[in-house]
């Protein structure tokens, strides 16, 4: 078979045999597309699809595979062209790079004058390059990685855990996104001691502050165990096999036309969340439903109590990204110091929301347990009693910036604050230190990722505008 292959090759390129189709890779809390990796098969005209095992180890033997690799990448960037004005136009698309360019000194020139001629915009085109390039040629790798980045593109380090330079070359490396092999999957999570390592490898990535992604996502529990461990993007047949161009295409106008941009308790009537997938839990009582921002709406109204009493515990998988917001209407009866009106365990700290935390202020606090010292305060006005109010938080773990908003504006923006992970508890009305909150909340709003002032902003502008609202 390998000389049938080897003999057909050039007529397959010159006759375009080789398409591309393209794996999607999908954000798994949100369900939105996060992008695609675009991968070759050879349609030959009688055999039909021929699988890539059976053509790329005959191109890399003829030393073929670079003139696979910039086709691939060439008709990656036509398409991105014709693709420009659609909803999924500018998603990030992978494409692997062979070890063999690294050695092309004109290798990121020539990357970067295809890009521009079809008018694609580099940070939109992703450059994977697996691991095993760094067992031979690691100080090479690295000056073409960094002059990569220096050209605006994004980098991948592909089959991450397949070998054993992983751990050592993560201090080296200038790329953005770590993507998890699946055989490091595979072997890693069908025990505790093997869960244990794949939590802490995705856990160590993120401090380093790159992008995680999985592969070879096939199961359910799977795509849970990994969510658990705090990557959120994934790629794999559960989610979608490689696609040819027209059903990608398909895939992804419904994918962004059924985007999930968060998880929104309306507390109107019941405790779901709108698109069913949550429902909160009352802990304790004397919680009714009451009048809300609007006049056709209710709100849920908290009867104060001792600590962590008559609350609602909003299921903890609503919040699995290091980066988060959080949003909400809150109308306080009576004001205490310190209660919070939302309170988030991590397995390493906390974050509060708390209308008021001292004279005339309110707070949001972060703690990280981790340092003696990790406590991280924004003081602002102070949620006044009986008035709506819309208080919200982001935090943006990439950054680690903690910024505060109340009625659409920005209060404050606090830089270093340490990245917590791993939600044990979210607690709305109350907290594990003080009384628990008297008042109304509604509208809760739960992001996992960093919404910025502008669209905090047009949320609360989008609230008072309505004709229903109650001024």
């Amino acid at each position: 078979m390998a000389s049938v292959i080897e003999a057909e090759i050039e007529k397959a390129f010159e006759n375009k045999e080789f398409k591309v189709y393209f794996q999607p890779k999908v954000n798994m809390v949100s369900k939105k597309l996060y992008g695609a990796e675009a991968l070759s098969r050879w349609i030959h005209p009688e055999d039909g699809i021929r699988a890539p095992g059976l053509y790329i180890p005959v191109l890399e033997e003829k030393g073929l595979i670079t003139r696979l690799d910039m086709y691939m990448y060439e008709e990656v960037c036509r398409l991105k062209s014709e693709w420009k004005d659609k909803s999924y136009g500018h998603i990030p698309i992978s494409i692997n790079m062979s070890r063999k360019h690294i050695y092309n000194e004109n290798f990121v020139d020539s990357l970067a004058e295809i890009a521009d001629r079809y008018g694609v915009n580099r940070s939109e085109i992703d450059i994977e390059v697996t691991e095993s390039v760094f067992m031979k040629d690691g100080s090479k790798l690295i000056d073409v990685i960094n002059k990569l980045k220096s050209y605006g593109f994004l980098v991948s380090i592909d089959d991450f855990g397949s070998g054993f330079s992983a751990l050592n070359m993560l201090k080296d490396i200038n790329a953005d996104i770590i993507k998890i092999d699946r055989e490091f999957l595979e072997m890693s999570s069908d025990n505790i001691r093997g869960k244990k390592v794949i939590k802490n490898v995705i856990s160590m990535c993120r401090d380093l502050k790159f992008d995680v992604i999985t592969e070879g996502i096939e199961t359910k529990e799977q795509a849970e165990f990994i969510k658990a461990c705090g990557c959120v993007t994934a790629q794999g047949y559960y989610y979608s096999k490689p696609l040819p161009v027209d059903e990608f295409v398909e895939f992804s106008e419904k994918r962004i036309k059924t985007l999930l941009d968060c998880y929104t308790f309306r507390l109107n009537g019941d405790l779901k969340s709108e698109d069913g997938a949550f429902e909160g839990i009352i802990s304790g009582e004397g919680l009714y439903y009451t009048r809300g921002i609007y006049n056709d709406s209710k709100a849920l109204h908290f009867p104060g109590g001792i600590t962590e009493k008559n609350t609602v515990h909003i299921p903890i998988h609503t919040i699995v990204n290091d980066s988060f917001s959080v949003a909400m209407w809150v109308k306080p009866e009576k004001l205490s110091f310190w209660g919070a009106a939302i309170y988030i365990k991590f397995e390493t700290g906390f974050c509060a929301m708390i209308p008021l935390a001292r004279e005339g202020k309110s707070d949001i606090r972060v703690r990280y347990s981790v340092e003696v010292n990790g406590w991280y305060d924004i003081f602002s006005k102070a949620v006044e009693e009986n008035v709506w109010t819309h208080f919200a938080v982001t935090y943006d773990a990439k950054t680690e910036e903690l910024s505060s908003f109340i009625n659409g504006e920005k209060m404050k923006t606090l830089k270093d604050v340490p990245t917590n992970r791993f939600v044990k508890w979210i607690i709305l009305g109350g907290d594990v230190f003080q009384p628990s909150f008297i008042g109304d909340i509604c509208e809760l709003k739960i992001y996992n990722e960093a919404k910025d002032y502008k669209y905090i902003k047009e949320l609360y502008d989008n609230y008072v505008s309505d004709d229903r609202f109650l001024a």
